[in-house]
């Protein structure tokens, strides 16, 4: 698909992005906290359309972190980006945070071989993803996992990439005396990697209604949609 102009929302963290590709042309704004409130994302969004002189009917896609991360970030960040796709016919992207954040950091991840990418999932735990060099490719090596931070990281891990050892003291002393190296621990997810992602990957097209979230903690996510739907 040729993609000469493409939008991207990324609200999966505790710092929300959007960025907008128009031709040669890149656009980013970093809006902390707007995770959470869809009024402040339509105004960015709005106003970033507005910079390039762009209508939504004239992007050719929509790039959308699909999480793991901050729940109501990615709930509202995809509700947001799959009405903008849908009212325009746009086809539609979904980025893993953990992918985005080992692609910022695909230097290392090359020289290393591999690396883990750790973020911080509140309730005890860390959202953990593995990733090596492949050829020219960044490939994840299985699926986002759920693991308690007193159980990471383990034998397999050799370097650490992401928030978690900046967060748990235990946990970088644990990776300090294993000899595991620690980098990049100040990486969020954004929208412009996320562009990045879809426009160097083979990460396939879809449209507005297979646009899916990544939430790994399922059992929250549940409660949550039911809260929604009383």
């Amino acid at each position: 698909m040729s993609c000469r102009c493409v939008f991207a929302i990324d609200t999966t963290s505790t710092h929300a992005s959007i960025a907008l590709r128009h031709g040669d042309t890149v656009l980013e704004t970093s809006l902390a906290q707007a995770g959470s409130h869809a009024s402040v994302l339509m105004q960015a969004i709005d106003s970033i359309l507005d910079q390039a002189r762009v209508s939504p009917s004239q992007l050719d896609g929509i790039v959308y972190g699909q999480g793991p991360g901050s729940f109501p970030g990615v709930r509202i960040g995809i509700a947001v980006a799959q009405g903008l796709a849908h009212a325009h016919a746009v086809p539609m992207m979904g980025v893993c945070s953990l992918e985005n954040i080992a692609w910022q950091a695909s230097s290392d991840i090359t020289a290393l071989g591999s690396a883990h990418v750790a973020i911080d999932a509140r309730m005890g735990e860390l959202y953990v993803r593995e990733f090596q060099r492949h050829a020219d490719q960044l490939v994840p090596l299985g699926d986002s996992q759920l693991v308690a931070i007193e159980q990471f990281p383990d034998a397999s891990v050799r370097h650490i990439l992401g928030n978690a050892p900046a967060l748990y003291r235990d946990l970088a002393a644990r990776a300090a005396s294993a000899g595991i190296g620690v980098s990049h621990s100040q990486l969020l997810p954004s929208a412009r990697t996320a562009m990045m992602i879809a426009m160097q990957s083979d990460h396939a097209w879809h449209s507005p209604a297979q646009a899916q979230a990544v939430y790994v903690r399922q059992h929250v996510a549940d409660k949550l949609g039911e809260g929604k739907r009383r």
